[in-house]
């Protein structure tokens, strides 16, 4: 179990220095879904890119359309692009 976490991990790292490297690049304070479906593109291959995209397209339109009060935890995540950390901050309502 450790290993695929291992790679969650490592994909997921990959995915957000992309990420932030597009936000800088366009001079923009802050990423968009739009700069996470690119540095996906460019991250993974051909089909898994695609699938991938197709998920997250999904999963974004389900969250806009869901009252915010029904989840039970939020997570405020943000990648700092000056010392490329990425964290994330839970809150339990």
């Amino acid at each position: 179990m450790s290993i695929l976490n291992s790679f969650i991990a490592d994909i997921f790292e990959k995915i957000a220095v992309e990420t932030a490297s597009l936000a800088r690049y366009n001079k923009k304070p802050t990423v968009t879904s739009r700069e996470i479906q690119t540095a996906v593109r460019l991250i993974l291959p051909g089909e898994l890119a695609k699938h991938a995209v197709s998920e997250g397209t999904k999963a974004v339109t389900k969250f806009k359309h869901k009252p915010l009060a029904s989840y039970p935890h939020s997570h405020w995540c943000y990648f700092n692009t000056t010392n490329m950390e990425f964290a994330c901050i839970q809150q339990v309502h």
